[in-house]
């Protein structure tokens, strides 16, 4: 009996993951992206070269090789012909319903307020006369960020009315001219994400994961740790807070990360991914903090399997981003020395002598990272922030300010 074929839509290093899971399940994989270098073409069976956005370019490669399922794992731009694909094919998934709605935060937020889920006040603005408008409605400090993004790519907190201006330019750097931006009210507390499995009609909760950020103006996540340390019954209303808007947007066959500030008011609810968790913290960190294998997870819902979800496992996992000043890279040094050190399992750095940092502005401009494992998520963060301590950049100016 031939071994079933799993599709994967994308291939470039978050994708990496799907195509080692499918080969430990004996399945085989087609890989689809634009770029026929992309590091997961070589690690499929078949690789083909179509636009990741390309339905009908997807669907006939699926048809062609008889695919029993369809799998992204950590970004948003895939999720839509995912499920486009998985429907004409007849296999598991997001629903398109769903999948349009998760992927634009415009719309999830107004999914999220019909279903009484608690939020961030928000307004929607095409012009910067009508940002300003907004802002001053709701009151500053006010967030901007474009509907269709991920990886903090054009999120700005404006803090005052001065600030407005360059946020909405930033925002509509990403966003394009002409695109609407959302204004919302900055939500004060501590930041978790949630990441969760959908299926047989419920929304099963796998890990609560606290995260760190550079903080105003751009809101960058520079690392994250699980199990989280919130008090249990904030956990309890975080994990409540989740189920709610995975229900209101009408998740199901699909992984998801929820994003989450728990302030004095209790919950409030920033954007839900329906997909793993990007950062390394689905494929990393929740295998490390609780034995439960997500990437392997999500290809069994795409193959109408059930998936292994109850953690067999209890320890602490934490990344910590590396975040050089800006400037030309001229050396690093201590890499081997941190690599040595307790409990780190993984460092890896993209940039090299002679790189151009350009200062933190979103998830693309952090060149490295450290991931450590220890019996706690306390001791494991120490660890982690001890290596990353202990790499040293040397940088010469240049590139532009953080």
């Amino acid at each position: 009996m031939s071994a079933r074929t799993v599709v994967v839509i994308g291939a470039g290093p978050l994708q990496v993951p799907a195509y080692e899971a499918a080969r430990r399940m004996g399945l085989r994989s087609v890989a689809i992206d634009r770029n026929p270098a992309a590091p997961g073409m070589a690690l499929a069976d078949v690789a083909e070269a179509v636009d990741t956005r390309d339905v009908e370019g997807v669907l006939a490669v699926a048809r062609r090789e008889r695919a029993s399922g369809v799998v992204t794992l950590c970004t948003d731009a895939p999720v839509v012909v995912v499920a486009a694909v998985a429907r004409a094919l007849g296999t598991p998934a997001l629903t398109p319903e769903a999948a349009a709605v998760a992927t634009n935060k415009a719309r999830m937020r107004d999914a999220l307020a019909a279903g009484g889920v608690p939020i961030p006040r928000y307004r929607r603005a095409r012009t910067l006369e009508e940002a300003r408008a907004a802002a001053e409605e709701l009151g500053f400090p006010v967030i901007l960020k474009p509907p269709a993004s991920s990886g903090s790519r054009g999120i700005f907190k404006a803090s005052a009315a001065d600030r407005l201006e360059a946020g909405w330019r930033h925002a509509r750097s990403v966003a394009g001219e002409g695109a609407e931006i959302l204004v919302e009210e900055f939500v004060e507390g501590d930041e978790v994400s949630v990441e969760t499995l959908s299926f047989g009609g419920a929304h099963h909760v796998i890990a609560v994961t606290d995260k760190r950020t550079t903080g105003d103006p751009y809101w960058v996540e520079t690392g994250h740790s699980q199990p989280s340390r919130l008090p249990p019954p904030t956990l309890t209303a975080v994990r409540d807070c989740a189920r709610a808007s995975l229900a209101a947007l009408g998740v199901s066959e699909a992984a998801g990360h929820v994003e989450i500030k728990v302030g004095p008011g209790g919950p409030r609810l920033i954007e839900v991914g329906a997909r793993l968790g990007g950062d390394f913290i689905t494929t990393e960190l929740v295998p490390r903090s609780t034995g439960v294998d997500m990437v392997e997870a999500v290809i069994r819902l795409a193959l109408g399997e059930p998936p292994r979800h109850l953690p067999t496992q209890d320890r602490g996992a934490a990344i910590r981003y590396l975040l050089p000043p800006a400037g030309r890279l001229e050396a690093v040094e201590g890499l081997d020395a941190a690599r040595r050190m307790p409990g780190v399992v993984r460092l890896e750095l993209s940039a090299s002598p002679g790189t151009v940092l350009e200062g933190v502005r979103s998830s693309l401009d952090r060149p490295g990272f450290v991931i450590a494992e220890a019996p706690s998520a306390a001791e494991a963060e120490r660890r982690a922030a001890a290596a990353a301590s202990a790499v040293t950049f040397r940088v010469s100016p240049g590139g532009r300010p953080a």
